[in-house]
């Protein structure tokens, strides 16, 4: 109440601005500077491209064509080959790659000796090929890619003779999934209860989506929103419960940001490690797993700030500006 009441010392002009400052920031995307950030790093010394998470466990792969599990308990690695992924030759260096998980099915895919992609689940004990029947098995680097497992779907990507597919795997049953109107082609990345998540390509444009079983909504982080056309870009790439999580960018010079969408709010996530770029993959409940990049490729697991924190950061600097004014103009 002191605030409002002492405004009419302040001239008319700094208190029209000062206001409108408060409501954009209300409206900007709040980033995040603390999250308890750990790195994960294979011991090998290779590049580290932390994937997924369910609970304590962490999925992914290294440029040396090794899967691997982390458990942040134990702090350790398992690492996972599948028997058919190529061992030499060019192809040995994308290996096997764990791209999602779900309590103890892991998701991802493998390169042949021939360089052809080839999905795979992994249940602990056997490996079993996923190659959905539409995909083009004959040119390297296409194939079919495993992403994600929830519940008793798996999903993921494949290269067909037009371009990129996502499909929906349900037992044996493969169905495409794809969002109307884009071309360029549909990624599906993340199923939390009955709403599935990815991106689409349209033109020189990258956007997120939510369908949420019978419509879909484009999902635009608000930095990218407003980057020029091509530039700006959103990639969601998971979903757990309220969170929506994925990455941004606003230039074409390799520059991305994390964040993490609750419903109502975008918050830019960046890794204080990073050079520029943070990328996140996965959220299972409040805990999110991504990329960052500094001397290459590292991994980490993060903690999603609390709300409150966040809104005491836009607003507890609204109030210390408004308080500073105050004090100026009683001087003056």
């Amino acid at each position: 109440m002191s605030i409002l009441r002492s405004s009419r010392q302040w001239p008319r002009a700094t208190l029209r601005h000062l206001l409108l400052a408060v409501a954009i920031t209300g409206c900007m995307t709040p980033v995040a500077r603390a999250t308890n950030f750990t790195t994960i790093d294979v011991l090998n010394g290779g590049e580290t491209l932390a994937q997924g998470i369910s609970g304590n466990l962490v999925v992914g792969y290294d440029d040396n064509g090794e899967g691997f599990v982390y458990n942040q308990q134990t702090k350790g690695f398992t690492f996972l080959h599948d028997p058919l992924a190529a061992t030499s030759g060019n192809f040995s260096s994308y290996g096997t790659q764990a791209i999602g998980i779900s309590d103890n099915m892991i998701v991802g895919d493998y390169y042949d000796q021939s360089g052809i992609v080839h999905g795979f689940k992994f249940d602990g004990s056997t490996y079993t090929t996923i190659d959905n029947p539409s995909a083009n098995k004959t040119i390297s680097y296409q194939g079919t890619r495993g992403v994600g497992v929830s519940g008793a779907t798996i999903y993921g990507q494949y290269n067909d003779s037009i371009g990129f597919g996502a499909f929906l795997l349900n037992g044996s049953t493969f169905s495409d999934f794809t969002y109307p109107g884009a071309p360029g082609g549909t990624f599906v990345t993340g199923i939390s209860g009955n709403v599935t998540v990815g991106w689409y390509e349209e033109g020189q444009t990258i956007q997120g989506f939510v369908y949420n079983g019978s419509s879909f909504s484009t999902l635009a982080d608000p930095f990218a929103a407003a980057a020029p056309v091509g530039q700006g870009q959103t990639f969601v790439t998971g979903i757990s419960g309220q969170y929506i999580v994925g990455y941004y960018s606003t230039d074409d010079g390799g520059t991305h940001h994390g964040f993490v969408y609750d419903g109502s709010k975008f918050t830019t996530i960046d890794d204080p490690l990073g050079d520029n770029d943070t990328r996140i993959w996965g959220v299972s409940g409040n805990q999110i797993v991504g990329t960052y990049v500094h001397e290459g490729y590292n991994g980490f697991v993060a903690t999603i700030p609390e709300p409150s924190t966040l809104v005491f950061g836009f607003v507890g600097v609204a109030i210390l500006g408004l308080a500073s004014l105050r004090k100026k103009y009683r001087r003056a």
